[in-house]
């Protein structure tokens, strides 16, 4: 191994922040995937390489299509939680490498600089979001025994 990965150096902490950022997200996009295949089966295979923008379109209209007016309304407070992190996520994950005069190395996207703290701000709402689905997939959408 060369250690060339070392040239730029970050903050201690920041790529485990980012990968743990990273990893609560695709921990959320996966139970709203789920969830999806509880409401329309073959959901699955149908998501599962596609991006988390096309799978939030994909849950609006499966929720547009839920008859009972409990289920359906949870599903929409918990789209109206997930919605908004798609493009938290895409903004710090499709952010630009600078070297930030505060934060040294880091990702720079549309709505500022990402530190560590504002990632893992950005981590616990997508963990908190992939309780809440996950809470759906085990509670409301659960499937018969």
């Amino acid at each position: 191994m060369t250690d060339q990965r070392l040239i730029y150096r970050m903050e201690d902490g920041y790529a485990e922040a980012l990968g743990v950022a990273m990893y609560m997200f695709a921990r959320l996009e996966w139970n709203v995937v789920w969830c999806c295949e509880r409401l329309d089966k073959g959901s699955v295979s149908e998501l599962q390489e596609l991006t988390a923008g096309i799978i939030r379109k994909r849950l609006g209209k499966l929720i547009t299509s839920v008859v009972e007016d409990g289920l359906r309304e949870q599903l929409m407070k918990a789209a109206e939680v997930f919605n908004p992190l798609v493009d938290l996520r895409n903004d710090m994950i499709h952010g630009t490498p600078i070297t930030d005069k505060q934060f040294g190395q880091c990702l720079k996207g549309k709505t500022g600089s990402w530190s560590i703290g504002r990632i893992n701000q950005a981590a616990d709402s997508f963990a908190d979001c992939a309780i809440l689905f996950n809470s759906l997939l085990h509670g409301a959408l659960k499937e018969p025994a």
